[in-house]
């Protein structure tokens, strides 16, 4: 289901909408380009405008795998909301030609605790962003390791 690119935002008041937009910068990812890879350091989360985001996992002796794609609307990069530079959990490669808006965690990271309500109600979106993950690395788990009909 394809949210609207304010989706994310819809969740606050006006208020926090321009708090959040003061501290967000416009991105553009070109198709192919690595706006984040599986264990970097990450300093930024984003919420995408426009295009679509492969996340993929890599293994030794597996290589690279899509787990799922970020649309319009949903957040990219929550890693680093978690602890200053968090690991980032996965690589993010643009499929399209992408427009988001990049927010320094470390700032947003500020925001929430200066305002439990905001932080609460962000959280909330982070978790249901983490949900979308879960599930979308549960179903490609089952393709994995489905067992032929006998």
């Amino acid at each position: 289901m394809e949210r609207s690119p304010a989706a994310f935002l819809h969740v606050f008041d006006e208020a926090r909408q321009r708090e959040l937009a003061a501290l967000a910068r416009p991105r553009r990812f070109a198709p192919g380009e690595v706006i984040f890879r599986e264990g970097d350091a990450g300093r930024e989360i984003y919420w995408v405008e426009s295009g679509r985001v492969r996340l993929e996992i890599c293994a030794p002796g597996i290589g690279c795998r899509a787990v799922m794609t970020v649309r319009p609307g949903e957040l990219l990069g929550w890693s680093p909301l978690l602890a200053p530079e968090q690991p980032m959990t996965a690589t993010a490669r643009a499929v399209t030609e992408v427009s988001a808006m990049g927010v320094d965690a470390a700032s947003l990271r500020e925001q929430c605790e200066r305002d439990p309500v905001f932080g609460f109600q962000l959280m909330r979106e982070v978790s249901r962003a983490l949900a979308r993950r879960l599930t979308a690395a549960r179903l490609q788990l089952l393709d994995i390791h489905q067992s032929p009909a006998s």
